[in-house]
This record gives C-alpha cells, sequence and structure tokens, in this order.
C-alpha cells in the first residue's frame, strides 16, 4: 500500500479510484475513491456514468458532477461490462472457469434511476 500524494488517501492492491478529466485541459473534475477493482469497461450515456466491479458491486455517477446516483449489489462478480440501450443499463455478472460454475451467468436490468 501507498499514499496517493495528491488525496492524502492509502491505496491498496484492491482499492482504486474512478476520477472524470476535463476534455480540454485535463485536469480533475471530480474523482471517487473505490473500495473494489474496477475490472470492466466502464459506460457513459444520457449523462450518467457507470462502473462495476469485481465484488459485484454497480455504481452510476452524474457524469458532470460526480455525484452518486444510486449503487446496487450483483449476487456475484462483475467484469464484463455494461451497455445503456433506449434508457436501460444492462449489466451482468457471474463465475467463469468450468462447465458448471456456483454462480452461472446473468444479465441484470435498470432503468438509468436504478430501478
Amino acid at each position: 500500500m501507498r499514499v496517493d500524494p495528491d488525496y492524502g488517501r492509502v491505496v491498496g492492491l484492491g482499492e482504486s479510484v474512478t476520477a472524470a478529466l476535463h476534455s480540454y485541459t485535463g485536469e480533475i473534475v471530480w474523482w471517487s475513491y473505490n473500495q473494489g477493482m474496477n475490472r470492466a469497461p466502464v459506460c457513459l450515456a444520457n449523462g450518467v456514468f457507470s462502473q462495476s466491479f469485481y465484488d459485484g458491486s454497480l455504481e452510476a455517477f452524474d457524469a458532470h458532477t460526480g455525484r452518486p446516483l444510486w449503487q446496487s449489489n450483483l449476487p456475484s462478480t462483475s467484469r464484463v461490462g455494461i451497455v445503456i440501450a433506449d434508457g436501460t443499463l444492462y449489466a451482468s455478472n457471474g463465475e467463469g472457469g468450468g462447465f458448471a460454475p456456483e454462480k452461472p451467468y446473468s444479465v441484470y436490468a435498470y432503468r438509468l434511476d436504478g430501478r
């Protein structure tokens, strides 16, 4: 573990930070400390930034301000990514590595407000 010099937080191997950068200046517009690892592609659509984590947690933020909009927990790890289509967020989860995983792959659908 080490202390991040810009934010004064201890950053360990299982932790991460999500940061939104200004497209012209490269400065940090907002950032969020994550207690888990993000190992999946993130998604940005309709002003909503979404990300999922290895522990199965799923988060949505206002893309402009970084204000958390909602959070949900999938029943197992999430590492495939998120898709938003027609106002619906689709997130998948599951465990691979065999012909009969304990928690098979599944897809969950949320409205952009998290319901």
